[in-house]
């Protein structure tokens, strides 16, 4: 016996215990009425022993458990899906992750997160007795939790999954989001968490119940699961039934066998082996009203007349089945599909997409598992849109499965059809299958495939169409994209290169036919590696054409070919080649944009060429964007090609020109969407950009990346910055000097002193042959340059030219940040001098400019108050120091990313002014935040991280010998190397 009939065993025990709820006759030939719940207590014994045996055979001891398990995280995901359609942009995408978690990972989060957190409520046992044992009329009030909240900690343990599954799906977006955007899961506030609790504290009942029922008519393991649960729940009294059992057998001992043969054959009749001579019994379970039980045991205690129906319905998808090894990544898609059509109101739908995602694919794969099913008992036709005559391939279809002809008298096409859908020789309900559908082409057609009533229709198109509920397919996930590749490809020579296959899946980003056609060619070619097939793949390259294997008429160019020539209208071809310039990320959109090209947008849209990312955003798929990029030789001339990059590049550059030096984390959050078009102008329209506008979308990536503190990623683009500006306009001019002026900053923060040095002092020579001597930007360099000196502890140096530098800034408006700047600068000379005096008044000076000319959450702000409270510090005015770092702190904290230096600088002072007054408990969580930030974001040889690391050091050995305990040091990523530097002197 295998796996499949232990399920089907379990499925109609399902039909016993739901039996039980009504009272059951014996068979009419014993003259003893037995109750409901006894029979069903001496099947239950029956079959928990029966099926303990046969599980224990098979070796399969989750039979049980994992099955009804996974079908409780799909109830939750139905639930969580439910709230979603209510949520747009990343708070839908955030929900929609949650509930993909649910759904595949519920048995992992069980185990690995929740563990013994579980909710009783949701655990198998408690589920079949809750409820199989409650009434379908007490659902509205049936709860699986005591109370909502405890639904709290059941949507905090899918976030991780989500998170994994946002990475492993959405990686298009995820650099955006690493580079300050908002994080989806980050828009899961404790209000969307509650709401989403009381949902599910409300409708979970509803759905495990549907989840369940649809899983008992797909002959699936769960309800089979739950069965073994109720089952043994009535067991649990086995001895009080085997005594009443004894008692019966006392007055017909051929009961046991009688039941047992009827058992047997009722599992005969589920395995579709029909005994001739035998009963068949017809159990219908849809639902658990009192009227569905009543008519369950009517008909188990009747013969039932042989069925009139073909017990094979007809279906012509064996015509149309394609050599496909392994159908992955589309199990959510299937499901979802089932789902819509459950819905009676459903009865057309399309299934859209653009062209390569596997459309007919899953449309095949779906009516083919639905068919097997049962779920269309009247059949299942599969019609061919491209082929051009539908209504004949139907009437074929039904004069040739049915063997009834059509009457002759009827004269149209539309008479003729109309016959069919009303004298359908099948019973139930019918589904067809329109393949490949075209607005211009099909649509006067679809009206003669909406007969309604028992059919129900699905077509592929790559259109999107209006008064019906469409079904959007998405790319495949990478793990599936993996899955579809190994199932070509051997799995030792998919990982033997990760990196190559990486960029295999980027390229492809999620699409079945570019990814099967490259497996196919690779499969061909076992001597090629996928690093060197990479080099040479372009959209019209050999591998990427049709292959005589596929059913599919299209290569890859080919079908995105097909799509573009759909779009007739000039003004969306144009808007398509413009926006294939932007960078390969989603496209925002301004106001102006989407009032102006509202059309275009929607006929792109609408053909699926063009993804709306949210309301104020757009994206092209790679391969779409490879597309236009090629079409743009072909539609345009020379000249119209360089007008048409060189506006794009304006209107990017017009937007990056909004980044400043200095700025907060939302306004990054504000600038992130343009960062990887500010990448593409910087990479491949730079030629079609002047050449004193060159260094500007170099300049502003630059300081989008180093305004976070990540210095590494802002590097190569000043140093590609200092190349371009003096290509374009030499070693001299001023545009060279602010070039070397930036990656000399940068490599003071980075702590490359040596490195920095001769870029000041080269960017100052120039300024000062180029520039004006009272000029802005001379002033600038100066700074610079004594900032340095000042780091460097060389203040001689460094006094004249903050000096220089304040003179010629002296004809400022008295409240320009620039000049706060300065003053701030100078003072901080005068501090480390222990010119406290002088420094008060210019820290004073400088902190009143900017509470004037900046956001009270600007960075530099927080920076004016830091400086000013460390000398309050110096000067043991502690109670003036200390709201002072608060205040610095908060807005540190608020304006900037977690991990940004100048953050960990304010922690460490503030630690340091705890230290000194002996409040070591205080300090210590500020100095082990601060060491952490400093060594992950500056790195373990900075000069600033080797001095917090000995300010840490100094602490603890002063807080220990004082009593402090040193659990937290033991736990922190740095413990062991802060202790092992304690035993050994500073």
């Amino acid at each position: 016996m295998d796996r499949a009939l232990v399920g089907r065993l379990g499925t109609f025990g399902a039909a016993v215990v739901v039996g039980a709820a009504a009272s059951a006759i014996a068979p009419t030939s014993l003259p003893i009425v037995i109750a409901g719940t006894a029979l069903s207590g001496v099947a239950g014994g029956i079959f928990a022993n029966d099926l303990g045996a046969m599980d224990a055979q098979l070796g399969d001891p989750d039979l049980r458990n994992a099955h009804l398990t996974r079908a409780v995280g799909r109830a939750i995901a139905v639930v969580i899906n439910e709230v979603a359609q209510n949520h747009q942009g990343r708070s839908r995408l955030a929900l929609d992750a949650l509930a993909q978690s649910a759904r595949q990972d519920w048995p992992h989060i069980i185990k690995d997160i929740l563990g013994h957190q579980t909710p009783t409520g949701l655990f198998e046992e408690n589920l079949a007795e809750t409820y199989f044992a409650t009434a379908a009329k007490d659902f509205e009030t049936l709860r699986a939790l005591a109370n909502w909240q405890d639904w709290r900690p059941v949507i905090h343990a899918l976030r991780p999954r989500a998170r994994r599954w946002l990475r492993q799906s959405w990686r298009g977006r995820l650099g955006r989001w690493r580079s300050g955007g908002l994080y989806p899961l980050g828009t899961l506030t404790p209000t969307l968490v509650d709401t989403l609790a009381q949902e599910l504290h409300k409708q979970f009942p509803k759905a495990i119940r549907e989840v369940l029922k649809r899983d008992f008519a797909q002959g699936e393991e769960a309800f089979a699961g739950m069965v073994f649960d109720l089952l043994g729940n009535l067991t649990a009294g086995q001895q009080q039934l085997a005594q009443h059992l004894t008692e019966l057998r006392q007055q017909t001992a051929s009961l046991s066998q009688i039941l047992a043969d009827q058992l047997t054959r009722d599992l005969q009749r589920l395995e579709g082996i029909v005994i001739e001579e035998s009963e068949t019994i017809r159990k219908t379970v849809e639902d658990e009203h009192e009227k569905t039980r009543a008519e369950i045991i009517g008909a188990i205690r009747q013969p039932q007349p042989p069925s009139r129906q073909n017990p094979n319905p007809p279906s012509n998808l064996a015509r149309y089945r394609r050599t496909v090894p392994k159908f992955v990544g589309r199990e959510v898609a299937l499901a979802e599909l089932s789902a819509l059509f459950a819905d009676v109101d459903q009865v057309a739908i399309p299934l859209s997409g653009m062209g390569g995602l596997g459309k007919t694919e899953l449309a095949w794969q779906w009516a083919q598992q639905e068919y097997e099913a049962g779920t269309f008992p009247g059949g299942v036709v599969w019609l061919d849109m491209v082929a051009g005559n539908p209504g004949e391939q139907l009437l074929l279809f039904y004069q040739t499965e049915f063997q009834q002809p059509v009457p002759g008298e009827l004269p149209t096409l539309a008479q003729r059809l109309a016959y069919c859908w009303q004298h359908w020789p099948q019973e139930g309900a019918v589904l067809l299958v329109l393949d490949d559908v075209v607005r211009e082409r099909d649509g006067a057609k679809l009206s003669l495939f909406r007969p309604g009533g028992q059919f129900r229709v699905l077509w592929t198109t790559r259109e999107r169409w209006t008064g019906v509920q469409d079904y959007r397919l998405d790319t495949l996930s990478d793990e599936a994209a993996r899955q579809l590749l190994s199932s070509y490809l051997d799995g030792a020579r998919l990982e033997a290169e990760p990196e190559a296959l990486g960029e295999l899946l980027r390229w492809f980003d999620g699409l079945p036919l570019g990814l099967e056609l490259a497996a196919r060619y690779l499969a061909l070619d076992e001597f090629l590696s996928i690093a060197d097939y990479l080099q040479g793949l372009h959209l019209t390259h050999d591998s990427l054409d049709v292959t005589v294997e596929m059913a599919y008429p299209y290569g890859l160019e080919a079908a995105l070919a097909f799509s573009w020539a759909r779009l007739e209208d000039e003004a969306a071809r144009r808007l398509a080649l413009r926006l294939g310039l932007y960078g390969a990320a989603a496209i925002p959109l301004t106001a102006e944009e989407q009032r102006d090209w509202r059309e275009p947008l929607r006929k792109l849209v609408n053909l699926n060429l063009l993804e709306r990312e949210a309301a104020d955003s757009l994206r092209l798929h790679p391969l779409v964007r490879q597309f236009v990029r090629q079409r743009l030789a072909v539609a345009l001339s020379t000249e119209a090609r360089a007008e048409l990059r060189r506006e794009v590049a304006g209107v990017i550059m017009k937007q990056g020109q909004r980044i400043p030096y200095r700025f907060t984390m939302a306004q990054a959050r504000e600038f992130a969407p343009w960062i990887p078009h500010l990448q593409e102008v910087a990479e491949k329209l730079l030629p079609w950009v002047g050449d004193e506008e060159a260094i500007e979308p170099l300049t502003r990536i630059a300081w989008f990346y180093e305004g976070q503190g990540l210095y590494d990623a802002a590097q190569p683009w000043y140093e590609q910055a200092v190349v371009v500006v003096k290509e374009r306009l030499g070693n001299q001019d001023r545009h060279t000097a602010t070039a070397l002026n930036n990656l000399a900053e940068l490599y003071e923060s980075q702590g490359k002193y040596a490195d920095a040095e001769p870029l000041y002092f080269e960017a100052l020579k120039i300024k000062r042959k180029s520039l004006p001597a009272n000029h802005p930007s001379l002033a600038t360099s100066l700074n610079n340059l004594a900032g340095l000196y000042r780091a460097q502890g060389k203040y001689a140096d460094a006094e004249p030219l903050y000096f220089e530098a304040r003179e010629i800034v002296r004809d400022m408006p008295s409240n320009h940040p620039d000049l706060a700047t300065y003053l701030n600068n100078l003072a901080e000379l005068y501090r480390v001098q222990g010119k406290y005096v002088a420094a008060k008044d210019l820290y004073l000076d400088a902190l009143k400019i900017n509470r004037e000319s900046l956001p009270p959450n600007h960075p530099d702000l927080a920076m004016n108050l830091n400086n000013l409270a460390l000398l309050y510090d110096l000067q043991g005015k502690y109670a003036d120091a200390e709201p002072l770092y608060f205040e610095a702190l908060k807005i540190t904290q608020n304006s900037l990313p977690p991990n940004h230096p100048q953050l960990a600088s304010h922690l460490n002072n503030l630690a340091e002014l705890y230290r000194v007054q002996g409040k070591y408990a205080a300090a210590e969580p500020l100095y082990l935040e601060a060491v952490v930030i400093f060594w992950k974001s500056l790195g373990e040889e900075h000069p600033t991280t080797e001095d917090i690391l000995n300010n840490v050091i100094g602490f603890y050995r002063t807080a220990l010998a004082a009593g402090l305990p040193d659990r937290r040091l033991r736990q922190h990523p740095l413990g062991d190397l802060i202790r092992s530097r304690l035993v050994t002197p500073l």
